[in-house]
């Protein structure tokens, strides 16, 4: 009677394949490949006193590599170097390199809180938005808005048309609107010319409505509607 075929056990192939490869590649791309956890492999590597791939593959750094550690956080410069985190960090301390964290609020960052967009700054430093937004807030640093009223902003609402100043600003005008009505202050006065378009809106939509799209005051679209006997829209 032929025996049967032994079937191997479950995983069996994948152990074969993680002893072949341990300290060959790193742990967390090797956790990867193998769908375990980067700390199972690190503890079957060391448990089979096998070295791990960044200390069997010590790469020759040159000064300016060296200086640039520090500069960015460890994991980005494992990623940029194709090394581990770990190599980057022993390498760091050899030189007495502070890690990354610790210089990373330099002045010229700290400059930027506020000025640009807060996630444009975390990218900008490896970390978190809300690491940024944190530390701006901890400053008393409001946060950076392209819509922010400045004083040069505020002077600019009323002393021209609304469509005029949101140019001049570079914002929309419905923006410079809404902040030169919560300012109470009145819009200013010009005699606009209608075209046969604008005409031809009047009547057909709110008159407050028309006013804001137009960027004019209410009572010229009011006006002007009374004088070509146009009803009012409901």
């Amino acid at each position: 009677m032929p025996k049967k075929r032994r079937l191997s056990k479950p995983g069996a192939h994948r152990t074969t394949q993680m002893f072949a490869l341990l300290g060959k590649r790193t742990d967390r791309k090797l956790a990867r490949r193998l769908l375990l956890t980067e700390r199972q492999i690190a503890r079957k590597r060391k448990r089979l006193g096998i070295q791990s791939y960044a200390a069997s593959h010590q790469l020759f750094w040159t000064p300016k590599e060296i200086a640039q550690l520090g500069t960015i956080s460890d994991r980005q410069a494992a990623k940029f170097y194709a090394v581990s985190e770990d190599q980057i960090g022993r390498l760091r301390r050899k030189y007495n390199i502070p890690p990354f964290f610790q210089q990373r609020w330099r002045s010229e960052i700290l400059a930027l809180l506020g000025k640009v967009m807060d996630s444009k700054i975390a990218r900008k430093l490896g970390v978190s938005d809300a690491l940024v937004t944190k530390k701006r807030k901890a400053m008393g640093i409001e946060r950076f808005s392209r819509n922010k009223w400045t004083k040069a902003r505020v002077k600019l609402l009323g002393t021209a048309p609304d469509k005029i100043a949101a140019k001049k600003i570079g914002i929309n005008w419905k923006s410079v609107y809404i902040e030169r009505r919560r300012r109470n202050i009145p819009a200013f006065p010009f005699h606009h010319k209608w075209t046969a378009a604008e005409r031809g809106l009047l009547g057909k939509m709110p008159d407050m409505a028309l006013a804001r799209r137009m960027g004019v005051t209410l009572a010229s679209v009011q006006v002007k509607r009374t004088r070509l006997h146009i009803p009012i829209a409901h």
